[in-house]
């Protein structure tokens, strides 16, 4: 159910509200754009989400910007993910994988990417935030997953068996860049090199249709993540913290 608050008015330069998040969470939500913020700001965006309706920020700083981190953590945000950006050319990328084990999403894959990405993505921000309830989040990238495959992503690939759907990866395109979007494997093929075989495949794609770099975002604390993108040639770029 959505609040019956008034929408919040910030008129702060930095400060964005977020339509889609507001909708999804039936609060409302704003976040703090990094580029130009001071302690200073920061503090005055803070009083005057204070006074509206305003129900959370989010805030993403460098990881290395300690004045403003401090700032942040003595206005009572909270840091809930450390994020983490890598990046590989794609001439580094691992060979074509594309096969029978890994496909072009099909319509009749939907429900089963929906149920895998409900029962996916529970170590990122939104489910470390006690303030969002865990059916919203995993509605949440089920809504993901499922917008990324009616045309929001690039292209959608799948892998495993041709009647069912053992995991996913989305990628978004824009001239000689790439970046991954969502990448899941469901629980009972844990293990099995599907996620391997997704990246390398959606590495491949991304060349033949003219990319030559792509980026990844993880978690810090996903460190089987991390082991598997380093391991595929992906470099680490940035360090950023997700603050709420």
């Amino acid at each position: 159910m959505l609040s019956s608050k008034p929408q919040m008015r910030i008129d702060i330069a930095p400060v964005e509200r977020l339509a889609w998040d507001s909708e999804h969470f039936g609060r409302e939500i704003a976040a703090l754009r990094y580029e130009g913020l001071s302690s200073a700001i920061l503090e005055a965006a803070v009083r005057q989400a204070d006074r509206s309706a305003a129900d959370c920020l989010y805030l993403l700083v460098p990881a290395s910007d300690a004045p403003l981190i401090a700032s942040a953590e003595a206005l009572r945000f909270r840091c809930v993910d450390v994020r983490l950006t890598l990046a590989a050319g794609i001439f580094e990328a691992p060979e074509d994988k594309e096969s029978g084990w890994v496909r072009d999403f099909r319509q009749s894959d939907l429900g089963r990417v929906i149920e895998i990405a409900g029962a996916s993505h529970d170590d990122t921000r939104f489910f470390r935030d006690p303030h969002f309830p865990r059916a919203d989040c995993r509605r949440l990238y089920e809504r993901w997953i499922e917008r990324s495959c009616a045309g929001w992503a690039s292209f959608v690939l799948v892998a495993g068996r041709e009647s069912q759907a053992d995991g996913y990866i989305t990628c978004h395109q824009a001239g000689d860049g790439a970046s991954i979007g969502l990448v899941a494997v469901s629980e009972e093929a844990q293990g099995m090199g599907v996620g391997s075989a997704l990246l390398a495949a959606a590495c491949a794609r991304a060349r033949r249709q003219g990319a030559s770099r792509i980026t990844v975002v993880t978690q810090g604390a996903n460190q089987a993540a991390c082991r598997l993108y380093q391991r595929l040639g992906f470099r680490l770029e940035s360090v950023e913290l997700w603050f709420h």
